[in-house]
């Protein structure tokens, strides 16, 4: 990548200097280290606590920079620089507890880098939560559990996780969600943005080796598979009760797709053909696991709603789908081993 190539030319103190003067840049361009855009978007987080605790003019209250980019939902994506979660998740941004690979507030992209990406990594996971994903999904912890889990779940640095949201993800009501999730703007609009990420992954990973895995829930496997039409590669794709596969997308040679599933409204509607003309679970270049939900397989289960978020659950009631998602990944830091 020729930012990476470029980064290299830097000294340390310009790098340094860079970071300090340009955090937004530093912290959200694809090339710059990882380890670099970590410590940029600790600044990122310091200058948007102070924008927060200092009387805002008009303009900032209401200004561009501080609306959605895309569709009707205006406001959907923003938490309110009140809310308590947002300053105690950017406080511990800011010190050092929780780093982010991408944050910039006006763009609502805020990536979240759990465990390390260093020389003994064996497995790359880039998590693509779904709809309803937002920025306060992130300041109230509620997107991040499975990657966690699945980082914890192996030997210290033998794995890292990047939970991904790189723009505005379908939100706001219920209606709008789905509407929007459905359509095709928030696809388009941020497919190109995943795709190149992955490639500033593989630009790190060349001198690594570890094998990358892409986990995606509901939306999140349609934005996968649109990264994917736009040169996006994994070495594993696995989807977690996937939406509709973008029209273009084509399966990779090398790579292994996997679809896990409980029965819930989402697979029910694809079944029924009522969104979407392909998805995980129809595609036969998924291998197809459905999973006895907990509370029975009744006539109910299909569109039991709770079903669909189970699947991304660290309860002990998804045991049997964390042990096979974290023995996929085993699997894959034992194949990037040999």
């Amino acid at each position: 990548m020729e930012v990476q190539s470029w980064w290299a030319t830097l000294t340390a103190q310009q790098q340094d200097q860079f970071i300090k003067m340009q955090p937004i840049a530093a912290g959200n361009t694809q090339g710059v280290p990882f380890a670099e855009r970590i410590k940029a978007n600790g600044i990122n987080a310091r200058i948007e606590l102070e924008r927060m605790r200092r009387r805002k003019s008009p303009e900032e209250q209401y200004g561009p920079s501080r609306r959605v980019l895309i569709g009707p939902d205006t406001g959907a994506q923003d938490a309110d620089d009140g809310d308590p979660a947002k300053v105690s998740y950017l406080e511990a941004v800011a010190a050092g507890e929780i780093n982010l690979a991408a944050y910039d507030p006006a763009k609502h992209s805020i990536i979240e880098v759990v465990g390390q990406l260093g020389p003994h990594t064996k497995n790359i996971i880039t998590y693509v939560p779904g709809s309803f994903t937002n920025d306060t999904s992130f300041f109230k912890h509620q997107v991040q559990g499975l990657a966690q889990y699945l980082v914890k779940g192996e030997a210290a640095g033998e794995t890292a996780a990047f939970i991904y949201k790189g723009g505005e993800f379908p939100d706001g009501s219920v209606p709008d969600g789905l509407l929007e999730a459905r359509g095709d703007s928030f696809l388009i609009a941020n497919a190109p943005k995943l795709a190149a990420f992955q490639a500033a992954i593989d630009a790190e990973n060349t001198q690594i080796g570890a094998k990358t895995s892409n986990i995606s829930h509901s939306w999140g496997t349609r934005l996968t598979s649109g990264a994917e039409a736009m040169g996006a590669h994994y070495d594993q794709v696995i989807a977690l009760s996937g939406a509709a596969l973008d029209p273009h997308w084509k399966p990779q040679l090398g790579t292994e797709y996997l679809s896990m599933s409980y029965p819930d409204p989402l697979q029910t509607a694809e079944q029924l053909g009522v969104v979407g003309i392909n998805y995980p679970m129809k595609d036969p270049n998924f291998e197809h696991r459905w999973y006895r939900p907990p509370n029975g397989s009744n006539w109910g289960a299909p569109f039991n709603t709770e079903n669909h978020n189970l699947i991304v659950s660290t309860e002990n009631k998804n045991e049997p789908v964390l042990r096979d998602l974290l023995q996929k990944i085993q699997i894959s830091a034992l194949k990037a081993a040999a």
